[in-house]
């Protein structure tokens, strides 16, 4: 059979092999896997491309028969396992040849020819990388290889490149096709690299909005895949890292509110079931509180107060799946956005702002000696007070009781104050509640709590004995803070059998 005008020919993923293999005598460009090539025939052939999958006989096959075609300027050899005898044979038996792709081959990092005329495409460095990349338009496979080894070297700390090989890569990876979920993980990964430490500062505010949309486009995508592999998942997670570390991707007019609502998305997709997505959706709320305090953009803040979904669904995270560190104190004051907006709004109890408020307290003893985070968390615990959407019979209830006492005795501590004025403030609202007056203020509550701690002082905690410290204050206790005792004392008897008639119903 043959094809006299025939210039350009592709033959890929064949399981069968012609044995006295085909003339190429008319042929401009083939393209050849798993396909054995006659060289004999002698023609105008200008590209070949021999790339091999790690079996394919088509490069040995031809370097062995001794022939060569004469007007060959192009072979990509890429993924063949290459020799250096075998590359040094291909360029002295080639005269017209000027560019051998060496991508994927143990020769990818090999050095430019200087006794012949002859380009490698290789990954050696950065520039080579750039260069190679260049030459391959819709070859993924290559592109992805080359983008893995840009990532390596992006990584490597003691390598300097100038801003201008910086900006070209930046250009060529995001002109990577983005079409191919394979060849998203390596060029996003190579995006996050090249915002590292000070580079993301050599590029303009127009290259960093591009950073930003292709990061916020995989973000969403990825989200969307139901089985995300874990490489996925951590350079997913990184991403919003940088988002929360990173102020460059803040600057430009309009990003700020998109920032926001994606962070937003992201918190309520993160179930925060493990170690992972936690930090994840940590990250996200660390982006939504610059958004929202640092940056003080009016349309993040107004896109998240208007969201009640996202209230409580961030309130029953924060609740249960903080792990403490020192950027926490964030979490407590987006919560604290939402509490304030929403005490006017819906005066309801919530479970979920009961608790939250076990997690503010235990917040005081991590941030033990800071006294600026002390100052902002004695507000929260204020505003949530406030919202009377507290249901304080919880408190009396195991194991919140329990914890809430072992707080009380811990002398010297912000929390043990802070939780002797919750239960101060508890009792008189309790009070002003059966009398129709407005309460004080939970500030107002300290000077009722300083006398209960002066009493507490004296107590020796007796194990196994829950109550011995109501009943040390009710035989100890001059005027109030017996009566706070006894109250406290009633409040548990009634709260227990409260839950016993529950059980028999």
């Amino acid at each position: 059979m043959e094809f006299p005008t025939l210039h350009r020919l592709c033959i890929q993923s064949l399981a069968t092999h012609i044995r006295n293999g085909i003339p190429i005598f008319i042929f401009d460009i083939l393209h050849l896997f798993e396909l054995f090539i006659e060289p004999s025939s002698r023609g105008k052939l200008k590209l070949l491309s021999i790339c091999g999958a790690g079996f394919s006989p088509n490069f040995t096959s031809y370097i062995s028969c001794n022939q060569a075609l004469p007007q060959l300027e192009f072979i990509d050899i890429s993924f063949n396992a290459v020799t250096e005898d075998q590359l040094k044979k291909l360029v002295q038996t080639h005269q017209k040849l000027s560019t051998v792709s060496l991508i994927g081959t143990p020769l990818q990092a090999h050095a430019q020819s200087e006794e012949h005329n002859v380009e490698f495409l290789t990954v050696a460095n950065l520039e080579s990388c750039i260069r190679s990349i260049k030459r391959y338009i819709l070859a993924t496979d290559k592109k992805v290889a080359i983008c893995d080894q840009i990532h390596h070297i992006l990584m490597l700390q003691n390598e300097n490149h100038t801003e201008d090989v910086l900006r070209d890569c930046l250009q060529e990876v995001l002109n990577f096709r983005l079409d191919n979920w394979d060849a998203w993980l390596p060029s996003t990964r190579c995006l996050l690299e090249l915002c590292r430490g000070s580079r993301i500062d050599i590029f303009t505010s127009d290259e960093v909005q591009k950073i930003l949309v292709v990061f916020l486009h995989f973000s969403t995508f990825a989200w969307e895949v139901e089985e995300l592999s874990d490489d996925y998942f951590a350079l997913h997670s990184n991403i919003w890292r940088m988002f929360s570390e990173c102020d460059a991707f803040r600057k430009h007019p309009g990003s700020v509110e998109k920032l926001c609502r994606s962070a937003a998305k992201m918190t309520r997709n993160c179930l925060c079931l493990n170690e992972e997505s936690r930090r994840l959706w940590f990250y996200c709320v660390q982006v939504i509180h610059s958004c929202c305090f640092v940056e003080q953009d009016s349309r993040a803040y107004q896109h998240i107060i208007d969201n009640e979904d996202l209230a409580k669904d961030f309130l029953i995270k924060a609740t249960y799946r903080v792990n403490f560190n020192d950027d926490t104190i964030k979490v407590f004051e987006v919560a604290n956005v939402f509490i304030v907006h929403y005490a006017t709004v819906n005066h309801h109890f919530d479970s979920n702002l009961t608790f939250y408020l076990i997690e503010v307290l235990w917040g005081s003893l991590y941030y033990e000696g800071n006294e600026f985070h002390q100052t902002l968390i004695h507000n929260f615990i204020h505003n949530i007070i406030n919202s009377n959407r507290l249901d304080v019979w919880l408190y009396f209830q195991e194991p919140l009781f329990s914890k809430l006492t072992n707080w009380m005795t811990l002398h010297g501590h912000n929390v043990q104050k802070l939780t002797i004025m919750v239960f101060c403030w508890i009792k008189h609202y309790c009070e002003c509640f059966t009398h129709n007056v407005n309460p004080e203020t939970f500030s107002q509550m300290e000077w009722r709590a300083t006398a209960i701690i002066n009493t507490i002082h004296w107590y020796q905690p007796v194990e196994g004995h829950g109550l011995g410290l109501y009943e040390y204050l009710v035989r100890n206790g001059r005027g109030e803070v017996a009566l706070w005792a006894k109250w406290i004392l009633y409040c548990v008897r009634e709260a227990g059998q409260a839950v016993e008639q529950m059980v028999e119903n």
